[in-house]
């Protein structure tokens, strides 16, 4: 429906444990439409990919902000590992360690929608 409707969802998610722990479970973006939906908040593919680039204030209230959480993110078009490793643990050298704990094929050519989990950093 509208990036309005995706926010309001994003807002829900991040006010309920619930609801934030079955987005931490593998879900493709249909799923993930239909779980807004189930909550009034109805949005599209299309306002997801728009929306794709959340600021870093947004990423830490949806995700939990930690590098020492296990994150599992959806692909959208145009993303890279190296990008997302930047944005998940603030280094892009953990770009060919994804690859490989996702079992990976290419490094370059993300699959648009595939689940892509970022383990905990060991210290």
């Amino acid at each position: 429906m509208s990036k309005e409707a995706l926010d309001q969802f994003i807002q829900k998610v991040t006010d309920d444990e619930q609801l934030h722990a079955r987005i931490g479970e593998e879900m493709d973006i249909n799923a993930f439409i239909t779980l807004g939906a189930e909550q009034g908040c109805e949005f599209s593919a299309e306002d997801l990919a728009k929306s794709a680039e959340l600021s870093d204030e947004e990423l830490d209230r949806v995700t939990g902000g930690s590098p020492d959480l296990t994150h599992v993110r959806q692909v959208f078009a145009g993303e890279n590992l190296v990008n997302e490793s930047r944005q998940i643990y603030e280094d892009p050298g953990y770009y060919l360690a994804l690859a490989q704990y996702n079992e990976l094929d290419s490094v370059r050519e993300l699959k648009v929608g595939k689940s892509l989990t970022f383990p905990p950093l060991d210290r």
